[in-house]
């Protein structure tokens, strides 16, 4: 990987605080496997914003054509396309943030998503955008979430799964490190 994406990936790391306790689970009749554990705090955001188990908009989806969407990808769209939730303001750790599952808000940064795939030997699809458009969310094969800037261009790890994105940004919390090691294996090693 460049050496440019991992001297900012080890500040950003250099940033965070010693382990934070990860979210108290949240025990609902969530049917999808990849969202069974959004904290009871997420989840009211999300209702609020009109989600609900089994949420299923496939069939309305108009998806960017300089992506080619893949399951990960495809799951978080079924129940979240069109959604904007959360607000900006003081969080947990740092400040929180809304966010807007809506891929067409990202569809410029095709060649520079390419980019930063063939880098990290992954396919990464945007999934929308985070505080007003300054950033915008993207999710790889496996679902781990990036953030990619918009103000500064910066990108880099942000969660190991879709659930934990929105915990950090939606309630404005930091990911540990060993979070993050075990989500990029190797990555403190490099």
């Amino acid at each position: 990987m460049s050496g440019a994406f991992w001297d900012f990936f080890f500040l950003y790391l250099n940033r965070l605080p010693t382990p934070v306790s990860l979210p108290t689970t949240l025990e609902s009749s969530v049917q999808n496997k990849m969202f069974k554990d959004l904290s009871a705090d997420v989840d009211d955001l999300l209702r609020e914003a009109g989600w609900y188990e089994e949420r299923h908009v496939t069939h309305t989806l108009t998806l960017p054509p300089e992506f080619s969407v893949f399951p990960r990808a495809r799951e978080v769209l079924d129940e979240f396309w069109g959604l904007h939730f959360g607000s900006p303001g003081p969080g947990v750790d740092c400040a929180k943030n809304d966010v807007k599952i809506d891929p067409r808000l990202a569809s410029h940064l095709a060649s520079r998503l390419q980019g930063y795939g063939k880098v990290l030997q992954t396919r990464l699809f945007p999934l929308g955008e985070v505080h007003g458009g300054h950033a915008y969310v993207i999710i790889d094969e496996q679902g781990r979430m990036y953030v990619l800037s918009a103000m500064s261009d910066q990108f880099f790890p942000l969660a190991p799964n879709f659930s934990r994105c929105l915990e950090l940004v939606l309630l404005g919390k930091r990911i540990s490190r060993a979070e993050i090691e075990a989500a990029w294996p190797g990555i403190g090693k490099m």
